[in-house]
C-alpha cells in the first residue's frame, strides 16, 4: 500500500502558472521567468494585508538559478494533457527557451479571488522585459531562504520579507521558548 502523500493544491498550482502566463498576454517565453514569477506571486500575495494566508501550498523549491517550483514538469505535464496550455521550444538568443501559450479555448481555469490575481499580475510585472539572468538575480538578492538552502531543498519563501537580523532574532527567542518548555516539562 503506498503512502498517501499531502495534498500539495495541484489545481491552484495550476490555476497560478495559467494565470501568470494569462497576465503575461497570453504567451510567456522562459522557464525561469515563469519559476521567478510563480515564487513572486506568492511572496506579493503574502505580504498584502487585504489576503488570507498563502496563495497556495504548492512548495517552492531551491534551484541553482534561484526559486524555482517544485516538480513543474509535473503541473506542465497535466496542463497540457488538459489542452490549457501549449509548450513549444522557441529561439531566444544562442539558445532555445520554452514558450508557454494559453488555450484559446473557453473552460481555462482562472483564479477567482482579486487579490490573487493582483498579486500574480504584480508578479508578472517583476519579470517582464527581463533577461532570465536579470529575473534570477533579483530573486538571489531578495530571497534569504534561496542563498541559505541547499539546491532541491523547499523553501522558506515567507520568511524572505524579513531581513537576516530580524530571522536570526527570532530563530533565538524560538530556541529559548523551546529550551522554557523543555525545562517546564522536566526534560532539562
Amino acid at each position: 500500500m503506498r503512502p498517501s502523500v499531502p495534498d500539495m493544491g495541484q489545481d491552484k498550482a495550476e490555476r497560478i502558472i495559467l494565470e501568470i502566463v494569462r497576465q503575461a498576454g497570453g504567451t510567456l517565453v522562459g522557464k525561469t521567468k515563469l519559476f521567478k514569477a510563480f515564487y513572486w506571486a506568492h511572496r506579493f500575495y503574502f505580504d498584502d494585508e487585504r489576503a488570507h494566508g498563502t496563495l497556495s501550498k504548492w512548495p517552492i523549491v531551491r534551484m541553482p538559478k534561484g526559486p524555482g517550483i517544485d516538480r513543474c514538469d509535473d503541473l506542465l505535464a497535466a496542463l497540457r494533457a488538459k489542452e490549457f496550455l501549449r509548450i513549444e521550444m522557441c529561439p531566444r538568443g544562442k539558445h532555445e527557451a520554452f514558450r508557454f501559450v494559453l488555450s484559446p479555448a473557453d473552460g481555462v481555469p482562472r483564479l477567482e479571488d482579486p487579490i490573487e490575481v493582483e498579486a500574480v499580475k504584480r508578479a508578472v510585472g517583476m519579470v517582464a522585459g527581463k533577461s532570465a539572468r536579470g529575473v534570477s538575480e533579483a530573486s538571489h538578492d531578495k530571497s534569504a531562504s534561496w542563498r541559505r538552502a541547499k539546491d532541491g531543498d523547499e523553501l522558506d519563501i515567507y520568511a524572505d520579507g524579513l531581513g537576516e537580523d530580524e530571522v536570526e532574532r527570532i530563530k533565538a527567542t524560538v530556541k529559548e521558548a523551546e529550551a522554557r518548555f523543555e525545562e517546564a516539562l522536566g526534560l532539562r
